[in-house]
């Protein structure tokens, strides 16, 4: 196709991936290979399979209502989520499901409903990567109860004489599988659902009190609980409360403001992402038994834990030297902390093999937080972070060679410093895998000796020389 065109597909502003129901059945996991493996692809765009009709004739259907098939689509299908009858998924979703073990990925449908309109009701399911059926809006909407994907949406209830409309304002949906034997004997599915009652098509009066609308364990009618969270609040106290934390925080030093950024946004983001964790993504623990655990706790060691050998340089600047002790051991504590954090929640969101393929984990994990784009922050992250590292290691680096050279003022050879490093990344990695792989296969056992081996020397030259008298107290 390149050899005919003089353009070139730019699929970071794709929002709309239709598979055809013949490749489907084929087999779709090649396909989304080729995407995850493309840099510039936009893991958020939505995945549809078409049915009974090729995805070209989709994409080239000109409707009344939107000049770019792709934005009617995506409208319609939050439309149709809205009222709980198509399973939006997402392509990093779907990538996760296709690569965890033990799922079984299911993708919203798209049919045709007219020369200009098209419908997005129902549901594909897949087995093992290939098209095994299809669902349609009732069973769809059984199965996102089922695995708590609805939030809110209009339910029709029969009743006496009519139906009621029933507005879901809240949803729990939980599936359990019992085993004998090691075999999967019984499959218990538990909903529980709260709903206002939206619409009343009937003879008669409508009588709530002392009945229940629903069956089984569902809740509803009229409810009538509230949340004004802060509601009633006096906004003179509220400004005053605010303004009072504005204070404070223009005394903090500008050298103190950046310190708890970094913290405050892992949390921010975790919190973010409680709804939709996946815990069974840590199944099965040990799989492959230790090894594997061995060789990621050695890379870890080496980076990031290793390179923390750069911060020894600062100690002899700290303000408070009487509590470096303290110090060290509570920055050591928040980083793993932090660090302990950020592996469950990437673990638990992405799973293990997708974390294994992908190059930037925190942009993914960012993704997919439900309405709300946090990637501004995760850059915020990545700019301080990475600028007080390399601020570190280049006035590290100076101020060694500055004593090893015997120059007073280390500050001279910080701008040779920096262009070298500058030119050598370039010279060194000719793209980003390269840097990758160097940086699994070479760097771990590269490092050793200036992270572990030579501090560790120096330790003992300096705990000896500690150690011996002074030569005026061996003359007396």
């Amino acid at each position: 196709m390149l050899s005919i065109v003089d353009k070139r597909l730019f699929l970071s502003t794709a929002q709309v991936l239709i598979l055809g129901e013949r490749l489907s059945q084929d087999g779709i996991e090649e396909v989304l290979d080729f995407f995850q493996r493309d840099h510039e692809i936009d893991y958020s765009m939505t995945v549809l399979v078409a049915k009974g009709v090729t995805p070209r004739e989709i994409l080239e259907m000109e409707t009344d209502m939107e000049s770019i098939p792709a934005v009617y689509i995506n409208k319609t299908v939050e439309n149709t989520v809205s009222r709980g009858t198509v399973k939006r998924i997402m392509l990093i979703d779907l990538i996760k499901d296709i690569g965890g073990s033990g799922r079984q990925p299911a993708i919203g449908q798209i049919s045709k409903a007219g020369e200009k309109k098209v419908i997005t009701e129902g549901t594909a399911v897949f087995s093992d990567g290939k098209l095994a059926g299809w669902l349609n809006l009732y069973e769809t909407r059984g199965y996102l109860f089922a695995i708590d994907k609805v939030k809110s949406t209009v339910v029709n209830v029969p009743a006496d004489e009519g139906k009621i409309a029933m507005e879901i304002i809240r949803s729990k949906g939980k599936v359990k599988v019992a085993f004998e034997n090691g075999e999967p004997s019984m499959l218990t599915v538990k909903v529980e659902t709260q709903a206002n009652v939206g619409g009343y098509e009937g003879k008669g009066a409508l009588e709530l009190a002392g009945q229940s609308v629903f069956s089984g364990e569902n809740s509803g009618g009229g409810n009538k609980k509230r949340n004004h969270d802060g509601a009633g609040e006096d906004p003179k106290r509220i400004f005053q409360r605010y303004i009072r934390f504005w204070c404070v925080c223009v005394q903090i030093p500008p050298s103190e403001l950046l310190v708890p950024v970094i913290p405050l946004i892992v949390v921010i983001i975790s919190l973010s992402l409680i709804t939709v964790h996946d815990f069974t993504a840590f199944l099965p623990i040990l799989k492959n038994g230790m090894t594997p655990v061995l060789n990621a706790a050695f890379s870890f060691i080496t980076f990031p834990f290793g390179e923390t050998v750069a911060f020894l340089m600062l100690f002899p600047h700290v303000n408070k030297k009487e509590k470096l002790k303290k110090i060290v051991l509570l920055s050591a504590a928040i980083s793993i902390l932090l660090g302990i954090i950020l592996f469950f929640r990437d673990i638990s969101v992405l799973g293990s093999d997708l974390m294994d393929r992908a190059t930037f984990i925190p942009h993914l994990t960012s993704l997919l937080i439900p309405g709300l784009n946090v990637e501004p922050l995760v850059d915020i992250n990545l700019l301080i972070g990475g600028g007080v590292k390399i601020s570190v290691c280049i006035y590290a680096a100076a101020k060694a060679l500055s004593q090893i050279a015997g120059i007073g003022d280390h500050r001279k050879l910080t701008g040779a410093i920096t262009t070298f490093c500058v030119v050598l990344s370039i010279w060194e990695y000719k793209n980003v895998l390269e840097l990758f792989d160097w940086a699994e296969k070479v760097w771990p056992y590269y490092s050793i000796p200036f992270q572990i081996i030579v501090p560790l020397l120096l330790l003992l030259l300096s705990l000896r020389k500690k150690g011996k008298p002074s030569n005026a107290v061996t003359e007396s």
